[in-house]
């Protein structure tokens, strides 16, 4: 449900038309809104009351929450120096067990061209 942004105006907006008798359909029509978004902060002030309406803060993202080990990146680095003819399937395929030595995955070419990008 993520996603969804509206005012805290617009949140009690939308209980007070509720209140007052108007049905979902028609809230939205009146606010230019999502029926699942008036479903949400009718479900929201039901359960928690005022409280419900308030904009919740959520943890900061991480800024590279998969980022490619360096050992991985320094090995695609020095294969690429090193095989130059190579293109990123190949470099791909000779980093995969750097990368992943149980064989459970593999490398993808996407990240090889990253990696290639970076240096």
């Amino acid at each position: 449900m993520r996603g969804v942004h509206i005012s805290e105006w617009h949140r009690r907006r939308i209980v007070r038309l509720w209140e007052s008798g108007r049905g979902v359909t028609e809230i939205c029509r009146i606010l230019g809104v999502s029926k699942p978004t008036v479903r949400k902060w009718l479900q929201r002030w039901e359960l928690e009351g005022p409280q419900g309406l308030v904009t919740r803060s959520y943890p900061e993202r991480q800024r590279e929450p998969r980022r490619t080990p360096e050992r991985v990146e320094q090995a695609v680095q020095e294969l690429a120096r090193s095989h130059p003819e190579w293109g990123l399937r190949r470099l791909a395929q000779a980093a995969t067990p750097i990368r992943y030595p149980d064989g459970q995955a593999a490398l993808a070419c996407r990240t090889v061209k990253a990696i290639l990008r970076r240096t």
